[in-house]
């Protein structure tokens, strides 16, 4: 039986709890799992600048190498695109398929 016991504006109980101890719910970390059952998808016609520069017929060129592959292949632009985009930046090829 519990008696409350007022001191001021708090309350205590007088009894001891003597029932079983809750224990906590175990949480389960499947982080893991769930990443090898649904990895991420990766669009294969995208990849990283490896190299960039201009041929000796003045054609501004990038190496890209592919995120799934690994390929590089070399791409043409011109140079205001050439211009924006620096060694390891990500592009996207939309016009080319995954190579």
């Amino acid at each position: 039986m519990r008696k409350l016991i007022f001191v001021g504006l708090f309350a205590f109980t007088s009894c001891i709890y003597t029932g079983p101890i809750p224990q906590p719910t175990p949480i389960y970390n499947t982080g893991p799992y769930y990443y090898y059952q649904n990895p991420p998808q990766r669009d294969c016609s995208c990849g990283y600048v490896n190299d960039k520069g201009v041929d000796p017929y003045g054609v501004y060129f990038m190496n890209i190498q592919n995120q799934c592959s690994g390929n590089i292949r070399r791409f043409t632009f011109d140079k205001v695109d050439w211009m924006n985009y620096k060694i390891s930046d990500p592009i996207c090829m939309t016009q080319n398929s995954a190579w």
